[in-house]
């Protein structure tokens, strides 16, 4: 237990630092050679395993030249007949936990193995972020054996709880909620660490970007005015509160965070956080440190104290990069085999989508992960590393992914559509931004029996959740409620279909359920055409 304070107490901080953020220092070729060391430690328990011998057949692949040749990029599909079993058995290591990760797979959730030996290595990576969040410099460290930790990520079995749950056990800190609320209202779990909080104080918060807003509306909202409630009955938490209120009185505002506690850090992450980073500044007072990770991949990389692009870590997984022309040509020719590049031979100011092959134990071969990073320099002279620089660009196209919580599918949006009971002559969904927050829109044309149109959003949205436990806890954890519905007129997708004169757009994807023409993430060209074809105005 604390084994990075006891590295620290025994060690001192260069001991600590190395351990845990190690990885900024390392030339290209040191990480290339670890990569490579790794990926054939990596290769030989896979060999062994049955996962393995689907994946390879009679080959036994030593290097990454060896698997490019026999694995073509993967999916989860392609591990669901062990995974959403959660079959241990068939496994290269034995699973320490198993995780739930975004998206349903077969009718049931999708489940992700974490090893060990993987587990051992997100312990030490998740000090390395709360030391990251909270450093001034290099080698400074903030943290001591008081450290306060206000913890609003979601508890296991997401890979964010993990990861949280990972520096309690490294570090002495206070947190709050404890731990025996994991299992109960999120909400609950919410106003139990707020009102902990008041009265202890912060040091570090952990949690989703899309979150940390909302929770400080409501902590703003609470702490503004009114009479005092029982939790002021305590001194310091009536002291801490009062002091508040003169501050942002002061600034004819809302009461911020910030002006309940002065902290440290902040460690946050969802696909989404850069829209949420000026908020959290504003009313935290910190900059919050942006991290990279999936459930399927685990930590990825994470910034460092100038808050500026990421380093990938290398210890948890191979990477590939799967260049954006690369990824062109495969949606022209669905039989062409696209070709990655390592990290060595990435190229400043171009996007690629991330495919990890796990080490250390993992399942997944050559997967694609969907997440576009964008690499911004060949180095970053702030933190003093010769490392690539990149930032998260987005997702691949064919999901639509809300705050870190949901990837909805074609399939699933139209199972709910069809368990909505909305009779449609085709729809499109995309992400959209609507003034800070994320949204998914679905544009759709009803046929006879549909509900009105504010009747369809509450059906689909109440099918969503049903259908994917993760669009639930959206609700129930981030307070987000994204779906915006709109009705366009009748014969719409027709005259867009003929409007086009044979020339690529809206197509039509087979859900098992609904024929007609749908489409996840249209461009912006396709969804203007869309409603011109159909004479309506955004709603």
């Amino acid at each position: 237990m604390h084994d990075a304070w006891e590295l620290y107490r025994g060690a001192g901080m260069e001991a600590l630092w190395r351990r845990c953020l190690g990885h900024l220092d390392l030339a290209v070729e040191q990480t290339m050679a670890i990569q490579h060391r790794m990926l054939a430690e990596q290769l030989r328990l896979l060999d062994a395993s049955e996962l393995g011998r689907r994946l390879f057949g009679t080959a036994h692949p030593e290097h990454i030249d060896d698997l490019r040749e026999i694995v073509p990029l993967t999916t989860y599909e392609d591990y669901a007949w062990a995974l959403a079993e959660r079959r241990s058995d068939v496994l290269p290591a034995k699973p320490y936990t198993w995780l739930r990760t975004s998206g349903r797979e077969l009718g049931g959730e999708r489940w992700y193995p974490v090893s060990e030996a993987q587990y051992e290595q997100l312990r030490w990576l998740s000090m390395g972020m709360a030391l990251a969040a909270t450093a001034r410099d290099r080698g400074h460290i903030a943290l001591t054996d008081r450290t306060r930790l206000l913890n609003f990520m979601p508890p296991p079995p997401y890979i964010s709880g993990l990861l949280t749950r990972a520096i309690e056990d490294m570090w002495p800190v206070r947190s709050y909620p404890p731990r025996d609320l994991d299992g109960g209202d999120f909400h609950e779990r919410n106003r139990v660490a707020v009102r902990q909080a008041l009265e202890g104080g912060v040091d570090l918060v952990a949690s989703l970007a899309a979150v940390m807003p909302r929770i400080g509306d409501a902590i703003g909202q609470q702490q503004s005015g009114g009479s005092a409630s029982a939790m002021l009955r305590r001194p310091r938490t009536t002291a801490r509160v009062a002091a508040a209120r003169a501050s942002a009185f002061a600034a004819a505002r809302a009461v911020y965070p910030r002006d309940l506690w002065r902290i440290q850090g902040a460690v946050t992450g969802g696909v989404d956080s850069s829209l949420f980073r000026d908020r959290i500044r504003t009313m935290w007072g910190r900059e919050p440190l942006d991290t990279l990770a999936n459930t399927e991949a685990g930590v990825i990389g994470f910034q460092a104290w100038d808050y500026t692009s990421m380093t990938l870590v290398p210890y948890l997984n191979f990477y590939e990069f799967l260049p954006d022309d690369e990824g062109g040509r495969e949606r022209d020719d669905p039989t062409y085999r696209p070709r990655t590049v390592l990290l060595d031979g990435l190229e400043a100011g171009r996007n690629y989508e991330l495919v990890v092959t796990n080490l250390l134990g993992g399942p997944v071969v050559r997967f694609r992960t969907g997440d576009i990073v964008r690499v911004t320099s060949m180095g970053n002279a702030n933190i003093g590393s010769s490392q690539p620089q990149i930032v998260h660009y987005g997702r691949t196209g064919n999901l639509v992914e809300i705050g870190g919580f949901v990837r909805l599918s074609a399939t699933l949006i139209g199972e709910a559509i069809a368990a909505a009971g909305i009779p449609t002559a085709g729809w499109s969904a995309r992400k959209e931004v609507e003034g800070n927050d994320p949204i998914v829109h679905v544009r759709l044309e009803p046929t006879f029996g549909a509900p009105p149109a504010h009747e369809a959003r509450r059906l689909l949205d109440e099918q969503l959740g049903r259908i994917d436990a993760n669009w639930a806890d959206m609700a129930e954890i981030a307070g987000l409620h994204p779906l915006r519905v709109t009705y366009l007129p009748e014969g719409s997708f027709e005259r867009y279909a003929a409007s086009r004169n044979g020339r690529s757009g809206l197509r039509p994807v087979a859900n098992g359920r609904d024929s007609g023409v749908c489409e996840v993430n249209p461009d912006d060209g396709a969804i203007r055409e869309l409603m011109i074809a159909g004479g309506a105005a955004e709603s």
